[in-house]
Parts: structure tokens; C-alpha cells; sequence
């Protein structure tokens, strides 16, 4: 007597589905690792080196310009102290000549007055002779000149 045995399913009769879910699960996998992740990690991928190019590039220029600014920074230091030392120079020969113009003026200035008073003084003799000869006329010339300045 063959009997057949019919087996009551339960929560854990897997039979041949569980192969089939394991083998459908890997086979999905694979599927989505070929058309999504790979794709991904590729674009990724790109990115990072595309990144990476421009770190390096950006880098490069970084210390490019540290060093250009380091060498200009140089020069115009040089440059400042030159002028500093230009315009010390420069006011030092100002200063002289300032000084050395000043006393020639001074000099010039001296001279003049000496030369006027002496001048005066013999104006002022030649008046005092010419009051002591015509005091009368010279009175009369004085009252006219004070007589037009009052007018």
C-alpha cells in the first residue's frame, strides 16, 4: 500500500522556494550592482579624480603665488627702504640749501639795511644843514605837505 503522505505546510516548510528565493535574491543583486552601483562608483569615481586634479591644481597655484608674494613683498621693501633713504637724502641737501640760502639773504638782507642807513643818515645830515640855512622855507614846505596829506 502506497500511501501517500501529504505533508501539512507549515511556517517552515521552504521546500525548493528557498532555493529559489536565495538564487533570485543573488541574481537581483548582480543585476543591481551592474546597473546601479557600478555606474555609481564610476560617476563617484570620476568625481574624486576630477577633484583630486583640481586640489592638485589648486595647490600648485596656492604656492605659485606664496612665492610671488613672498618676491614682491621683497622688492618693495627693498623699494621703501631706498626711498626711505632717498627722502632722508633729500631733506638733508633741502636742509643745506634752505640754510645756506637763508644766510645768503641774510647777508644780502644785512647789507641792505646798512647801505639805507647810512643812506638815511646822510639824507637826515643834509636836511639838518639845509634847516639850519633856510629854517623859514622849510617850515613853509613842511606846513604845505601836512596841509595836502590832511586834505
Amino acid at each position: 500500500m502506497l500511501t501517500k503522505i501529504n505533508k501539512v505546510g507549515g511556517l517552515f516548510d521552504f521546500d525548493g522556494t528557498l532555493l529559489v528565493i536565495i538564487l533570485q535574491f543573488i541574481f537581483l543583486m548582480f543585476i543591481l550592482n551592474i546597473l546601479l552601483y557600478i555606474p555609481l562608483l564610476n560617476i563617484i569615481d570620476e568625481r574624486n579624480i576630477y577633484i583630486q586634479k583640481n586640489l592638485n591644481q589648486i595647490k600648485y597655484l596656492l604656492r605659485k603665488s606664496i612665492l610671488i608674494t613672498s618676491f614682491y613683498n621683497k622688492k618693495v621693501t627693498k623699494i621703501s627702504d631706498v626711498a626711505k633713504l632717498d627722502l632722508i637724502y633729500y631733506q638733508e641737501l633741502y636742509e643745506t640749501t634752505l640754510t645756506s640760502k637763508l644766510k645768503c639773504y641774510q647777508r644780502f638782507l644785512d647789507f641792505s639795511l646798512k647801505k639805507t642807513s647810512k643812506e638815511w643818515e646822510r639824507y637826515k645830515d643834509n636836511l639838518l644843514v639845509l634847516y639850519k640855512k633856510y629854517p623859514k622855507s622849510l617850515k613853509l614846505v613842511r606846513n604845505q605837505i601836512i596841509i595836502k596829506i590832511t586834505e
